[in-house]
């Protein structure tokens, strides 16, 4: 490429000394300098455009990092570093889901940086943990503090992307929206209502829902999402099934927290991503533990105690199972002798409250639900400390999580050993040591040496 810029630049220059036109050499030497430039961008970034086109995650280097977060709209960066384990756990989830995002509209490009190789531009960007998502939109910086499992990574960052408030007009754009939106996050449409009316909510929790409104919806519509009047607020939970309904008011602290109420399902089943959305409710959490989300028993529980929901607000409901999440189930001392389903009340840190288990068995649910409601509001209810790990336990935790640290650290102690100068006196040790080595001649030399003296002798003899 070089030696095309250069025969260029002789080209000009050649033709503007035979020219008295000025103004035309200032032209041919900006043509010849936009051209390498777009020579530089089509041969150092076309590889990258080839893979974000075929929806492979770009490896950025300090080459190229500044010229991908200005050619990308949308770009979500990993910070990641080699040896990091949890590094390792998220790639694969983000080579999963960059080719479902390249194909959204708009596209979201998926890239990694290596921030310990180039440490320059992880300052730049505060780097101190690894890994560190972060999405540029338009060059802007934004910190990425959702999910990262594939599915949820793609569903966040579609809706990170996408406006605080879809305006829709028509039945297909409706249906078009709920297929864009998919099945991880509730949807929130106001049908009659102006965009004004959510978007100062939207604003303040779009990472948290898909928020719309339709003007005018028509008869077909109303009858397809069951709402008889307008204006109303329709909210759906996908994962959950679950759908309400609310003819307002439309305005002032109510309507904000019938919005907030409902972010969640009715009982959201707790995993990894959902533990955190149900501690920052900031309420007691009404903890169903049960043997296995789809057993009889444990539908008929969750079906009476989502019955007890509405009239009950001041908690959040959650639930969890044994075959689901042991680990955690475990940490509430539950074991092969206490009955489930059961229920308990959480205050999302190492407390939990509880009444006699028997209150729940038979067809004495709803009772049992109600009297730990009654005996936790009046400081009746039992108090419990979660299940806390055991030293032992803790100390092979910090083993297996550090044991690259601890390798590393071992490694060092042992090399600096091996050339530590252990000061004058170990010196002087080590040359009368040295010094005793030479003053005991080996044992073959004299050997040796007493077979050649023996052999003079004898020929002196004869």
């Amino acid at each position: 490429m070089r030696s095309s810029i250069g025969s260029a630049m002789d080209l000009s220059v050649c033709w503007c000394s035979s020219s008295s036109s000025s103004w035309v050499c200032s032209l041919l030497l900006v043509a010849v300098v936009v051209a390498c430039q777009g020579s530089f961008l089509r041969g150092g970034f076309a590889q990258e455009w080839q893979e974000h086109l075929e929806g492979e995650v770009l490896e950025l280097s300090g080459s190229n990092f500044d010229a991908a977060i200005a050619n990308y709209q949308h770009i979500l960066v990993d910070f990641y570093a080699p040896w990091c384990g949890h590094c390792k756990e998220l790639a694969p989830e983000l080579d999963e889901a960059a080719p479902r995002l390249s194909k959204n509209s708009p596209p979201i490009t998926v890239a990694k940086l290596d921030a310990e190789k180039f440490s320059a531009i992880s300052n730049k960007h505060k780097i101190s943990a690894y890994p560190t998502l972060k999405l540029f939109i338009n060059g802007i910086p934004t910190d990425y503090t959702g999910p990262r499992r594939a599915d949820l990574i793609v569903s966040f960052l579609k809706r990170l992307v996408a406006p605080d408030v879809v305006v829709l007009d028509t039945h297909s754009a409706l249906s078009e929206f709920m297929v864009h939106a998919g099945g991880n996050l509730p949807i929130i449409i106001g049908f009659g209502l102006e965009e004004s009316t959510l978007s100062a909510i939207a604003i303040d929790i779009r990472q948290r829902a898909w928020f719309a409104v339709m003007r005018d919806p028509t008869e077909q519509i109303m009858e397809g999402y069951d709402f008889d009047k307008k204006p109303c607020l329709l909210v759906l939970q996908p994962k959950a099934d679950e759908r309400h309904v609310f003819y307002g008011p439309f305005e002032g602290s109510d309507f904000t927290e019938i919005i907030y109420q409902n972010l969640l399902p009715l009982v959201t089943q707790l995993t990894y991503e959902s533990l955190r959305f149900v501690k920052e409710e900031g309420r007691p959490i009404a903890l169903a533990i049960l043997e296995d989300e789809e057993s009889e028993r444990s539908r008929n529980f969750l079906k009476k105690l989502k019955a007890m929901v509405p009239a009950n607000r001041d908690f959040v409901f959650a639930s969890v199972s044994l075959v689901g999440w042991p680990e955690f189930v475990d940490t509430f001392n539950v074991g092969k002798s206490t009955h489930v389903p059961i229920l308990y009340i959480w205050n999302g840190k190492s407390d939990y409250y509880a009444i006699d288990e028997q209150a729940f068995t038979g067809d004495e649910v709803e009772f049992g639900i109600l009297k730990l409601f009654h005996d936790f509001r009046a400081n009746k209810a039992v108090q419990h400390k979660i299940k806390q790990p055991s030293l032992f336990e803790r100390l092979v935790e910090s083993i297996v999580h550090n044991i690259l640290y601890i390798f590393i650290f071992i490694a060092t102690i042992v090399l600096f050993l091996q050339n530590w100068d252990l000061g004058p006196s170990a010196r002087r040790i080590r040359t009368a040591n040295e010094d005793e080595d030479e003053d005991k001649e080996p044992l073959n030399s004299n050997f040796s040496e007493t077979r050649t003296t023996d052999t003079s002798d004898d020929s002196k003899d004869e």
